[in-house]
C-alpha cells in the first residue's frame, strides 16, 4: 500500500508493506516521527524544521529525541557562534 508524503511541495510515494500498515498501534503520526528523527540524526533537517513538520514546537521534539537517546546536533563550532552572537548583543 503506497504512503503519500508531501516534502517541499513534491509528492513522495513510499511502498510500505501491508503488514507494517496493519500494526494497529503504529499510526501515521508514529511513522512521521520516526522519519523526522531519522532525518534529524542524519543532519538532513534541523530540529526546528523537523518539529514544524510534526506540528510541534522545538522543545516537544527535543523531548522525543531525549526519549530515544538521540543527541542534539550541536557542535563546539555552534557553541562558539552562539557565544559570539551573545557577546555582540547590546546589554
Amino acid at each position: 500500500m503506497p504512503y503519500f508524503c508531501l516534502v517541499n511541495y513534491a509528492l513522495m510515494i513510499l511502498d510500505v508493506p501491508n503488514e507494517f500498515i496493519s500494526i494497529t498501534a503504529y499510526t501515521e503520526h508514529d511513522f512521521k516521527v520516526d522519519v523526522a528523527v531519522m532525518l534529524y540524526q542524519r543532519k538532513v533537517v534541523t530540529l526546528a524544521r523537523a518539529a514544524r513538520w510534526l506540528g510541534m514546537n522545538r522543545l516537544q521534539f527535543q523531548k522525543i529525541l531525549a526519549d530515544r537517546n538521540v543527541p542534539l546536533n550541536f557542535s563546539l563550532e555552534d557553541l562558539d557562534i552562539d557565544l559570539k552572537t551573545i557577546q555582540s548583543m547590546p546589554s
